[in-house]
């Protein structure tokens, strides 16, 4: 079982400077430690300059090029509020592409408000709430047994 720890974009509206994906990083390290595949993509890139996401944009055909030779089971990803909409759209495109991966999200809004992200984004098939480690493995864990 693939695991793709995804990091697309970064809304770096408020914010000075960019930071490493700590959260996912974290994660990575973690089921990699528990002897699990695992791929970390970090695009480092302001929302704003990625232009309209749709599967015609070159920087969207570039990633999801990097998602295909990977070929991953789950794609996870940090949601936070200020990112709802583009996240909830970029995971259409992810369920338009890769429509036998999961989609899993975690982070500070699946968190506070896990009800509502699934009615918001309905191509997320799992959330974590809190601390994701042993969480992340278990449904990992899970779905490759009933694979």
């Amino acid at each position: 079982m693939k695991t793709l720890l995804l990091r697309p974009f970064v809304d770096s509206i408020g914010t000075i400077g960019i930071t490493p994906p700590s959260s996912i990083m974290y994660l990575s390290s973690f089921l990699k430690s528990r002897n699990l595949e695992v791929k970390l993509i970090d695009k480092c890139v302001d929302r704003r300059t990625i232009g309209t996401l749709c599967l015609e944009n070159p920087y969207i055909r570039n990633l999801f090029s990097q998602i295909k030779d990977y070929n991953p089971d789950i794609i996870g990803m940090t949601l936070f509020s200020r990112e709802l909409s583009s996240i909830a759209l970029f995971c259409k495109l992810i369920k338009k592409e890769f429509k036998s991966s999961y989609i899993v999200l975690g982070g500070p809004h699946p968190t506070a408000m896990p009800k509502e992200t699934m009615e918001q984004i309905s191509e997320c098939d799992f959330i974590i709430r809190g601390e994701g480690e042993i969480a992340l493995y278990n449904l990992i864990h899970n779905i490759s047994k009933n694979m």
